[in-house]
């Protein structure tokens, strides 16, 4: 049975050689795009999570988690791209990446432009333009908001008065299909336009 420091120490080398080798197969000359988000855990611990999207040289898109970084202190932008610049640096993709998809959060706009100044500082300003990293809001957290502020301005109330104590399928199921035509989101919708 092999000791934990020999375990640590194998699962550590394994780690390396996959992070030396993860873009090995990326198509030359692609772009990368990235996503990332914040996480706390229940303990309170908070991290970076950071994903790549890339072509490979069988045109096939990969993704891959290139950081699950720790955070320690404020969560400003310019923390972020510092813990953000590292990975990429760590990783040799910093003049590689075309796009980062985050949430709304204001820090995040705060974030890619601190990442464009290291990669401003690292290419110099001859190629900033074309090497610039675009922020692109994240489409599910944006229809999100739009649901959550729908949603929230819409009352609803019950119609009925009792309290069911008996299950009748067959009747419940057929009443339930005529509340659901009567009360569909296109009536609802319908009503808020108004």
């Amino acid at each position: 049975m092999p000791s934990a420091s020999t375990v640590k120490r194998t699962l550590q080398d394994r780690l390396e050689y996959v992070e030396d080798h993860l873009f090995d197969h990326r198509l030359e000359g692609s772009r990368i795009a990235l996503s990332m988000d914040c996480w706390t855990s229940p303990q309170r611990h908070a991290f970076l999570g950071i994903l790549a999207y890339f072509i490979d040289k069988d045109w096939c898109l990969r993704e891959a988690l290139i950081g699950f970084e720790p955070l320690h202190g404020s969560h400003t932008g310019a923390e972020l791209a510092k813990v953000m610049w590292k990975v990429l640096c760590r990783h040799k993709i910093e003049k590689s990446v075309h796009t980062a998809t985050t949430d709304n959060a204001g820090n995040n706009k705060t974030l890619v432009a601190g990442i464009n100044e290291f990669v401003k500082s690292a290419l110099g300003d001859t190629n900033f333009i074309t090497d610039k990293i675009e922020k692109v809001p994240c489409l599910a957290h944006v229809i999100q908001l739009a649901l959550k502020e729908l949603l929230g301005s819409i009352r609803l109330t019950p119609t009925n008065s009792e309290l069911k104590t008996f299950w009748n399928e067959q009747q419940d199921l057929e009443e339930l299909r005529q509340d659901l035509l009567e009360t569909s989101i296109m009536v609802t919708l319908a009503k808020v336009s108004l």
